[in-house]
């Protein structure tokens, strides 16, 4: 925990750097079930209603499908909240 991972993101055509903080491990209960999970914080550099000026947090399973289950995150205009409701066709540990 606390380390960062840089990764590619591909959007609109280009390629940008991106930096990934791993924050914490949490446990948390969304409308698909209960999840062991990896909280990461990606330093967004880009414009637009994701701008730098609020924060992203996304929970991703602890565990080798890394499955996204929730997203919080501040925009210009407010917030945004994202839970996964349901899923099929995932290969469970």
């Amino acid at each position: 925990m606390g380390t960062s991972i840089a990764v590619d993101n591909y959007a609109s055509g280009k390629i940008y750097p991106l930096e990934v903080k791993v924050l914490r491990r949490e446990r948390v209960k969304v409308p698909a079930g209960v999840f062991d999970c990896i909280v990461v914080k990606p330093i967004l550099k880009s414009t637009g209603i994701f701008q730098q000026k609020g924060s992203l947090k996304v929970w991703l399973t602890d565990d080798r499908r890394r499955m996204p289950v929730l997203m919080k995150s501040e925009i210009v205009i407010g917030s945004i909240v994202a839970e996964l409701t349901d899923y099929k066709g995932v290969v469970t540990d």
